[in-house]
C-alpha cells in the first residue's frame, strides 16, 4: 500500500503497528490514517479511539470477514471509511480522493436513512450454505445507515467463514435490492420443484421452506 501511494505522488510514513502508530502520529503531522484492525500492542480500534480524543483526521480502517464486530465498533467510534480485505488499489484510491478532496469541494448530497436502507435486503446466513458461490455483491449491516461491502460478485463463501460470522452473532447478511429479487425468484423456482421431487429428506425440505418463507417477508416488508 506503500509503494502505491507514493506512486502516486503521496508521502508515506509506514510504521509495524498501533502502539508506534501513535508515538508517531505525536510528532508528525499527517492528512489521511489508513490503519488495520488487527496489529499487535495497540489494535486499530484502539488506535481510532486513541486518535479520537485528539483529532478528526479523516480515518481508514482495513478489515477481515473475521473482524465484524470490530468493525461495527469502529464505525461507532468514528472511523470515515472501511476497506474489506481483499480490496483493489482503485477501491483505495477512491477512497482516498474522496477523504482528502479540497475544502469547498461540492460532495454528492447525501441519501436520508429511509432511502439508503430501502437499498438493501436481509438474507439468513443459512441461505448461502447452499449457494456459496456469490452470484452478487454482499454486504455487511454496520449501521442504520452504513453498508460495507464484504465480497464481490463472484467470490466463493465457504463454511467456515459463515461458522466465523455466526460466531460473531451475525444471523443476516445483505445484498442489494435488485439482487434480492434474483434470490427470490431463484428459490421459488427451487421450491416449486421440492413440492414435487421426491428421495429428499423431509428435513432439508423443511429447513429450504422455512428459509424460503424468511426471504418471502423480507420481500414483502421491502415492498
Amino acid at each position: 500500500i506503500a509503494s502505491h501511494l507514493e506512486e502516486k505522488g503521496h508521502t508515506v510514513t509506514a510504521v509495524p503497528d498501533g502502539q508506534v502508530a501513535i508515538a508517531t502520529f505525536q510528532t508528525d503531522d499527517f492528512q489521511l490514517v489508513i490503519s488495520d484492525i488487527q496489529m499487535p500492542h495497540v489494535d486499530g480500534v484502539a488506535f481510532l479511539q486513541w486518535l479520537r480524543g485528539r483529532s478528526k483526521i479523516p480515518f481508514i480502517l482495513m478489515t477481515g470477514f473475521g473482524n465484524i464486530l470490530e468493525t461495527k465498533t469502529a464505525s461507532e467510534l468514528g472511523a470515515d471509511e472501511f476497506l474489506a480485505k481483499p480490496f483493489s488499489v482503485r477501491d483505495l484510491d477512491l477512497i482516498i480522493s474522496k477523504l482528502t478532496a479540497p475544502p469547498g469541494t461540492v460532495a454528492a448530497p447525501s441519501l436520508p436513512i429511509e432511502e439508503i436502507e430501502k437499498q438493501y435486503c436481509k438474507v439468513p446466513l443459512s441461505e448461502f450454505v447452499a449457494h456459496p458461490k456469490l452470484d452478487f455483491d454482499l454486504y455487511v449491516r454496520l449501521s442504520e445507515a452504513r453498508y460495507l461491502k464484504i465480497s464481490n460478485k463472484g467470490d466463493h463463501l465457504d463454511v467456515s467463514r459463515l461458522k466465523t460470522y455466526e460466531s460473531k452473532g451475525l444471523r443476516h447478511l445483505h445484498v442489494k435490492k435488485e439482487d434480492f429479487n434474483k434470490i427470490i425468484k431463484f428459490n421459488l423456482h427451487v421450491t416449486k420443484s421440492l413440492a414435487t421431487l421426491k428421495g429428499i429428506d423431509i428435513e432439508k425440505k423443511a429447513f429450504f421452506m422455512r428459509n424460503m418463507g424468511e426471504l418471502i417477508l423480507e420481500k414483502c416488508y421491502v415492498d
